[in-house]
């Protein structure tokens, strides 16, 4: 998933800007790569949404104050308002869905839609206690907890599930530090989890829908922040 952090600046969180910004260019790439092979490659770029992830933002009255007076909306979008926007880019019924980052927030609204539409939904997440809410939830989704900035683990969770019709490349992580304190460690973690884990599920994505000799869609849920 990429962010309003994708194409516009952000003091305080270099690492978060600079990984939307390369899942911004990720999409171009793949889109002009993979587009011969009927693989459509898009990114949608909200802008700051109220979900768990932004929670410390609206609930601080003195950022909102700054925040209502520089946005035409003066409030935060919603899940609801988003997650409508990846639904567009295929027909569901007896399609397989993945969606990472999916246990929770944009993801999860995006799962359920999935599922509504009549997709077989397999959702990566990293917290198995909010995995298990959600299949609780819809017993029908496939959950498969993993942290999605493990790259071999990861490759090896998706390779099993098979071809995947529709990648929703939504997990993502923030932190908010100047740029002089951001160690290196947090950095690394940043990339891996918003930036390195796209580009590890969409080639493994890509590569069994072109040996397949299938259509494909992936959707990188991006921002305006890079």
């Amino acid at each position: 998933m990429s962010s309003q952090g994708g194409l516009k600046a952000a003091a305080g969180f270099m690492p978060y800007c600079v990984s939307k910004a390369m899942v911004d260019m990720l999409t171009k790439v793949t889109a002009l790569e993979l587009g011969p092979h009927k693989i459509r490659v898009n990114s949608v770029n909200p802008t700051i949404l109220k979900t768990d992830m932004t929670k410390d933002f609206y609930e601080n009255e003195e950022f909102m104050q700054v925040f209502r007076a520089k946005h035409p909306l003066g409030k935060f979008a919603t899940v609801k308002d988003v997650v409508t926007l990846p639904c567009f880019c295929l027909r569901f019924e007896g399609k397989t869905a993945l969606v990472t980052g999916g246990s929770r927030g944009i993801g999860k609204a995006v799962a359920e839609r999935l599922l509504q539409e009549g997709a077989k939904v397999y959702v990566l997440g990293k917290s198995q206690e909010n995995l298990e809410k959600l299949k609780t939830e819809h017993s029908s989704i496939n959950t498969i907890q993993i942290d999605v900035s493990d790259w071999d683990r990861t490759k090896t969770a998706v390779e099993q599930i098979g071809v995947v019709d529709l990648l929703v490349n939504n997990a993502g992580m923030l932190h908010q530090e100047i740029f002089v304190n951001v160690e290196i460690d947090k950095f690394d973690k940043i990339l891996n989890t918003n930036f390195k884990s796209a580009f590890n599920i969409t080639q493994i994505v890509a590569r069994g829908l072109i040996s397949a000799g299938r259509q494909g869609v992936v959707v990188n849920i991006s921002g305006t922040r890079g």
